[in-house]
């Protein structure tokens, strides 16, 4: 398994995980970042995030918070939590998150929360400060 840094000594392109079940919005955030000069690895589960998130290094992950299998916020405690605990910085997205739902991915541990439908250029911002070494800042977008 390559780590992070190995990958970008390398001149690799980021690799970020794509954790979304919807096909539409899976492929059109795939795009967005893929045009924006990141590899995606692309889930389509709870389950299969955890896996891909325990056995490989990824620059940042964009995780649905409903999806088969695990929930996106059980995933995102599992990483914070388990032994080991697992550092990838997670940015999570939902449809149907109410405000409360999205400060409590941020006490969980997501470094960015973003309610559906996305604003792109607000994800690729704060997926670049994130590949760029910069801490997100407050990356949350609250439903009115």
């Amino acid at each position: 398994m390559k780590t992070i840094h190995e990958q970008f000594e390398r001149g690799d392109k980021p690799v970020i995980l794509l954790a979304e079940d919807d096909p539409d919005q899976s492929d059109s955030l795939r795009e967005v970042l893929e045009s924006e000069g990141y590899t995606v690895e692309t889930v389509f589960s709870g389950d299969m995030a955890l896996r891909r998130l325990s056995t490989n290094s990824y620059a940042a992950a964009i995780m649905d918070a409903r999806m088969p299998g695990l929930h996106g916020g059980t995933v995102l405690k599992v990483c914070r939590v388990g032994s080991p605990k697992i550092s990838t910085p997670i940015i999570m997205v939902s449809a149907f998150a109410s405000p409360r739902d999205l400060d409590q991915f941020k006490k969980d541990g997501a470094v960015a929360s973003f309610t559906k439908p996305l604003d792109f250029a607000e994800v690729m911002k704060c997926v670049r400060q994130l590949v760029d070494g910069n801490p997100a800042t407050e990356h949350s977008v609250k439903i009115e």
